[in-house]
Order: C-alpha cells, then sequence, then structure tokens
C-alpha cells in the first residue's frame, strides 16, 4: 500500500511538471483568451502586452503552486501513515480519497483529444502515460488499503470495536428500559387506587393484631 501510495504522489509530481511545460508552449493562447477577455474594458492599461505576459504567468505558475501544495500534502501525511503516526487514520482516509480521484482521472485520460496545443505530441503522450501511471498505482494501494491488518495498522479496527461495543451496550440499555416499561403496563389512576386499597388492608391488618394482643393481656 505505502509503496504504491508513493509512487502515484512521485508520479504526480511529474505529471505537475509536464503540465507547467505544455502550458509554457500554449502560452500565447493563454495570453489572447485573456486579452479576449480584457477587450471590453475602459481603461487600455489592463490589455497592455506587459500585464497580459505577467497575468498569464502568474496563472501559470500560481496554478502549478496551488498542484504541488495539495501534492506535498499528500506526501506529508503519507509519512504519518508510515511511522504509525496518531494522524495514519486520517491520513489512509485522505490518500482514499484521492486514490478515487486519480482512478476517476485515468478515464478521461483515454477519452481526452487534444486539439489547438502547441506542444510536441510525445510530451503529451508522455504526460499522458504518467496519469495512467498514477491512477494505476493510487487504485492498488486503495485496494491494499481496505485490508483488515491495514485498518489494525492504522488505529481505525479498534475504534470501530469500540463503537460496535457502544452501540451494542447502548442497544441493550434501551432493550432492558423498553422491557421494565412493559411489565408494568397499569394506568397510574389505578396503580394509585391499588396503592391506596393495600394501604388500607396494612392499617386494618395492624388493628387486627393490636386487638388480639389486648385480649391476650
Amino acid at each position: 500500500m505505502l509503496t504504491a501510495w508513493l509512487a502515484a504522489a512521485g508520479g504526480e509530481v511529474l505529471h505537475q511538471v509536464l503540465q507547467i511545460v505544455i502550458s509554457l508552449f500554449n502560452r500565447d493562447a493563454l495570453i489572447a483568451g485573456i486579452k479576449t477577455s480584457f477587450e471590453d474594458s475602459s481603461n487600455p492599461l489592463l490589455a497592455s502586452d506587459a500585464l497580459l505576459e505577467v497575468t498569464a504567468s502568474m496563472a501559470i505558475f500560481g496554478s502549478a503552486l496551488l498542484s504541488m501544495a495539495v501534492v506535498g500534502l499528500l506526501m506529508f501525511m503519507l509519512t504519518k501513515l508510515a511511522t504509525q503516526h496518531k494522524w495514519a487514520g486520517s491520513a489512509r482516509r485522505l490518500w482514499f480519497a484521492f486514490s478515487i480521484y486519480f482512478g476517476l482521472r485515468l478515464f478521461f485520460v483515454f477519452s481526452a483529444v487534444p486539439g489547438g496545443s502547441k506542444a510536441p505530441e510525445w510530451l503529451i503522450v508522455g504526460d499522458g502515460m504518467v496519469q495512467i501511471l498514477v491512477g494505476v498505482t493510487a487504485v492498488m494501494g486503495l485496494l491494499f488499503s481496505m485490508k483488515e491488518e491495514v485498518l489494525d495498522y492504522t488505529g481505525e479496527l479498534a475504534q470501530i470495536r469500540k463503537m460496535e461495543k457502544e452501540l451494542a451496550e447502548e442497544k441493550r440499555r434501551k432493550m432492558l428500559e423498553k422491557n421494565d416499561d412493559s411489565a408494568d403496563d397499569t394506568p397510574w389512576y389505578k396503580r394509585r387506587g391499588q396503592d391506596h386499597s393495600r394501604g388500607r388492608g396494612q392499617d386494618h391488618s395492624r388493628g387486627r393484631d393490636k386487638d388480639q394482643d389486648q385480649d391476650q393481656k
């Protein structure tokens, strides 16, 4: 599991680097798109070449920085999982979610048709192959992560058993309360009359005992 997810993380880093290179090849198309969005503006400075260059560069490297931050988080959580840290369960669940994403992205790689890209075909094909590798290894790690020994390793199995025990005790307590309520289903007003009658019977019994004691004396 750890090896598969480590390979997926390394492949994702390579994929992000290739995406930066491909975006640089398509920089002119990006600038043209930004210029079109600025054409309706009354400020001519917004459509200047210098500002367009800076905006395109910020868009490319800003997106790459965000993607690398996500990959860095995944690598950090993978180290917590490898060292059996107290966050190991959270790390496994995080990687589980991202493995599903990487697996779904795998299908879009086969259906994607690059059009209008100035990047070399070998670069686009190489990036696609890297995404396939990431998807396959991530799904492999996902399948391994669902094994019982892995859940025991992360401490999640103990938490599940504790939760099941608490639920069973709560269910048993509710059943006992329900049985107690059903055992005494006499209406309250009848129970009150029965208690009153029982009290008078006890008073009469004590009176008879007292009379018998006086007779004996």
